[in-house]
């Protein structure tokens, strides 16, 4: 018997804090629309990551510029409800473009390459709220 794994560009994944989400595209809407999803990844392979939990072979999902600038600005002005984050960046990411994610802790925990490089990376900016 072959089973298949699911395996997306780590580019798709936003992490915030101990959660990985991706957007996942509304396959009804005429107008590209999509929604947040929390999904549960497993190994990275290369640059990619295994998807365990949370998301179905065949459905669409965003694998670029999902932690843009706009999300940003969005999160500045509207803020987490009472709750402090602090926006991380790994340098090492997108060859060496960099990529950012936002954290419930100070402390360093680089989602992007695993138990290898943990503690790689800085706290841009500290969100409170």
């Amino acid at each position: 018997m072959i089973t298949f794994t699911l395996v997306i560009p780590q580019s798709a994944v936003l992490w915030t804090g101990t959660r990985s989400v991706v957007y996942v595209k509304l396959p009804e809407s005429k107008e590209p629309s999509f929604v947040v999803r929390e999904i549960t990844i497993g190994p990275a392979l290369s640059n990619n990551y295994v998807v365990l939990n949370g998301l179905m072979e065949g459905e669409e999902i965003v694998t670029n510029g999902t932690f843009s600038d706009v999300f940003y600005k969005t999160l500045k002005s509207f803020g987490l409800m009472g709750k402090t984050v602090f926006y991380q960046f790994c340098p090492m990411m997108n060859d060496g473009k960099g990529a950012y994610w936002l954290s419930e802790t100070k402390d360093i925990h680089n989602p992007y390459y695993g138990e290898a490089m943990l503690t790689c990376g800085e706290t841009k900016e500290t969100l409170k709220y």
